[in-house]
C-alpha cells in the first residue's frame, strides 16, 4: 500500500472532488450495521487544471452491487466576474487573521485531503469575499462622510477665511 501511495504521489496524482455522496461502498456487518467508506475514485494528473476548470467525481444511486457508480463531469463555465484577488491590504486589519482561522475551521469537509483542500478554499475565497465587500462599503461610507465636510469647509471658505481653530480641526 504504501508503495501505491508513493506512486501516487510521485505521479502528483489528485482525487478530484466529490458530489452526490459521501460514500461509494458498503456492505452489511455481523452487528447488523452498515460499513460504508469511499474506496471508488479518479485519480488525474493535476496538470488537468491547468487546461479544464469544474472538473468533478458524481457518485450514481445504488444499484444492485455494493458499490456505487462514480463518473467524471465537466462543466463549463462562464465566468459572471472578476477572478479572485488577494488584496495586501488586508493583512494591516487586525482581524484578518483571526477571520481566516474561524473560517478554516468552521467548515468540516469529507473526501480526500486534495477534495477537502479545494472545498475549503473555494470556501474561503467566498467568505474572504463577502468580508471585503462588506470593508469597501464602509470604506465607501467614509469616503462620503469625509467628501461632505470639505465639501461644507469649501462653501464655508468661499465666503469667508477659516479661523485658526477650524483650520485645526
Amino acid at each position: 500500500m504504501r508503495e501505491f501511495s508513493k506512486t501516487i504521489e510521485n505521479l502528483e496524482l489528485v482525487d478530484l472532488p466529490l458530489k452526490g455522496g459521501q460514500f461509494t461502498f458498503r456492505r452489511g456487518n455481523r452487528h447488523g450495521g452498515n460499513v460504508q467508506s469511499r474506496i471508488d475514485r479518479f485519480l488525474v494528473s493535476n496538470l488537468i487544471f491547468h487546461d479544464v476548470s469544474n472538473v468533478f467525481q458524481k457518485v450514481l444511486p445504488w444499484s444492485c452491487s455494493n458499490h456505487r457508480p462514480i463518473l467524471i463531469e465537466w462543466r463549463e463555465v462562464v465566468p459572471t466576474s472578476r477572478p479572485f484577488r488577494f488584496e495586501n491590504k488586508w493583512l494591516t486589519r487586525d482581524d484578518f487573521i483571526s477571520n481566516v482561522e474561524g473560517w478554516w475551521a468552521r467548515e468540516v469537509v469529507f473526501g480526500s485531503p486534495s477534495s477537502r483542500l479545494f472545498i475549503k478554499l473555494k470556501n474561503l475565497r467566498k467568505m474572504l469575499k463577502s468580508w471585503f465587500v462588506g470593508d469597501r462599503a464602509l470604506f465607501r461610507f467614509k469616503v462620503e462622510i469625509l467628501s461632505r465636510e470639505i465639501l461644507s469647509i469649501d462653501s464655508v471658505e468661499e465666503v469667508r477665511d477659516l479661523s485658526s481653530t477650524e483650520i485645526s480641526a
